[in-house]
């Protein structure tokens, strides 16, 4: 056999080689030296976090701890609306972040990430999901047709019932506290009529 498959190695770490032959007298010499780096799909992108907002949700995330021994070229970005059935949805280039436009108000999405290098895909990260949110709604409208706000005019109603009703208890106090008798308006003095 003039081959062996060495799997004892690390991704990314180069390893150098040589080989002799041996017969029943012995060893003989070393060959020439040769070396060789293994490599392999990276492993799985890390701290995967999605952030909705209005009309958007925002991927970020890590590069693999490990690259396979080949650089990372890209990153597969995969999307579901129910937990655990994702889908590719889109590839990147070299970045560690993406804003995925492509959704609607309201409905809760769930990503995935994995690294491509020269060797092909890695594993895929954890899962992420995050709902985007819409503008709320507007304040009730308190202006009258006319664009007046209304708050005022009930104010001035308010003040305006306070002070007849004022106005109506002062002269009913009024006339039950007046004497009776008899008197001029032109400087004559009053009198009281008293019977015994």
């Amino acid at each position: 056999m003039t081959t062996y498959n060495d799997t004892g190695v690390t991704n990314g770490q180069r390893y150098y080689y040589r080989v002799s032959a041996v017969n029943g007298i012995g060893e003989g010499e070393l060959s020439e030296e040769a070396s060789a780096t293994p490599q392999g799909v990276p492993s799985a992108p890390l701290n995967l976090a999605a952030m909705g907002g209005e009309g958007y949700v925002v991927l970020t995330w890590e590069a693999p701890a490990d690259d396979g021994g080949s650089p990372i070229i890209g990153y597969k970005i995969y999307r579901g609306m129910e937990s655990g059935n994702e889908v590719l949805l889109t590839r990147v280039g070299d970045v560690t972040t993406y804003n995925d436009t492509g959704v609607t108000n309201g409905q809760r999405y769930y990503y995935r990430v994995s690294a491509v290098n020269g060797i092909g895909e890695g594993e895929l990260s954890e899962e992420a999901s995050a709902t985007p949110l819409g503008v709320p709604p507007a304040p009730a409208d308190t202006s009258t047709s006319g664009g007046m706000s209304i708050l005022p005019l009930l104010a001035a109603i308010a003040v305006a019932i306070v002070v007849f009703v004022l106005i109506v208890l002062f002269s009913r106090w009024r006339k039950s506290h007046t004497p009776r008798g008899r008197g001029s308006l032109e400087g004559e003095s009053w009198g009281m009529s008293i019977e015994e």
